[in-house]
């Protein structure tokens, strides 16, 4: 089996997962892991039937067999007055597609056989392979809405530089599970199996190999130890995903066990070193913090810059950091126009783009204040 190949489009930017996830009532997220959520491929064999029109012959044989009652080779020749052989062949064909069976010239129809007459339709057995995904986590196959050619899936736990839509640095999870057999045989007797991307029409399925393959996620940590899972299969949040969460502690621990930051620390630390000009950072009474900036702004040799973030330079005077080992996000505009881009976006380039325009487009529409809400605090 050929390893699973990458496919789908670009991996979708952090900032859709957590522009979604501070719009939330009552949610208040606190991290951001972008990671590669380990499925197995699997590929199968199966037979397919394709559907053909009968022979005249042939009909008029199976005919005989099944309404006539003629079981015995010389009693369908004389019954049609053709020459034995003829009748032979036509009946070896029959076996070979598998629609009869002939025994010391006793002939009988098989099920496919007496399902082939019924319907009046001649089926011919193909083999036919089909590849499905598996979650490693709960086992359960994932649904059809996930092989979309729109969403990514990686052979390899690296996700590709010309494929990501930012600077995400994505770390695959371990799941300590083994692959059964039993997952595909389990799936193969269930009525909605369709929904799975198996179709109705494959019989007698059967594993031929599988192998892991990642699917790239990210998983929201909330205040309330809550875990809101974003993939491409939508623009919002991904259910199946989230239910795997609640079933599994050990994505739960795993993500517990990374280490935190405090992010009032963070923020004063920041403001200590007066990259973003005068200011105070404040705890209103609901939680978040809020920085109260002069209306200096930030010095035109500062802008852009700001301390390493979850491995990349952000400005925290207007950042939403999500902390160690993870990725970090924050929002830009003036009130009213908050968007959420990933913290490496935001670097200085050299007066193009980033920060720099972003003031300089604040400093013409003469709105001298940011305020955004996220995990750690409201800032303006």
């Amino acid at each position: 089996m050929s390893p699973a190949v990458a496919r789908g489009r670009q991996v979708y930017p952090a900032r859709r997962a957590v522009e979604h996830a501070v719009a939330l009532d009552g949610v208040r997220p606190l991290r951001l892991f972008p990671v590669l959520w380990p499925l197995w491929q699997v590929e199968t064999t199966a037979n397919v039937y394709d559907e053909q029109a009968y022979e005249v012959i042939d009909w008029f044989v199976v005919r005989a067999v099944r309404e006539a009652g003629f079981h015995r080779v010389d009693d369908l020749a004389r019954f049609f007055g053709t020459p034995v052989p003829l009748v032979r062949r036509c009946l070896a064909f029959l076996e070979v597609i598998g629609h009869l069976r002939v025994e010391a010239d006793a002939v009988r129809l098989t099920d496919l056989g007496h399902r082939a007459a019924a319907a009046g339709i001649r089926y011919v057995p193909k083999e036919s392979r089909q590849d499905l995904y598996v979650e490693q986590y709960s086992a359960q196959p994932l649904p059809r809405r996930y092989y979309q050619g729109s969403v990514p899936i990686f052979a390899t736990p690296e996700v590709p530089e010309d494929r990501l839509g930012d600077r995400s640095r994505f770390q695959p999870l371990f799941a300590p599970t083994a692959f059964q057999p039993s997952i595909v045989e389990e799936l193969a007797r269930r009525p909605d199996r369709t929904e799975f991307n198996l179709p109705r029409l494959l019989r007698e399925l059967s594993v031929l190999r599988h192998h892991d393959a990642f699917l790239p996620a990210y998983v929201v940590e909330t205040a309330d130890r809550g875990l809101l899972v974003y993939t491409a299969v939508a623009a919002e949040r991904d259910s199946l995903f989230e239910e795997v969460c609640r079933q599994v502690p050990t994505i739960r621990n795993m993500i517990s066990a990374e280490e935190r930051g405090d992010p009032r620390e963070i923020w004063t630390a920041w403001l200590a070193e007066g990259r973003a000009g005068r200011g105070t950072l404040r705890q209103l009474p609901n939680g978040p913090n809020r920085r109260h900036r002069d209306r200096g702004g930030v010095p035109p040799e500062d802008r852009g810059a700001g301390p390493a973030v979850g491995g990349s330079r952000a400005d925290p005077g207007r950042a939403a950091a999500v902390r160690p080992g993870t990725q970090a996000v924050r929002p830009v505009g003036p009130p009213g126009r908050t968007r959420m881009i990933g913290a490496d976006d935001v670097t200085d380039r050299g007066g193009r783009g980033g920060l720099a325009d972003e003031q300089r487009r604040w400093d013409e529409e003469d709105e001298q204040r940011c305020c955004a809400e996220d995990a750690f605090g409201v800032y303006d």
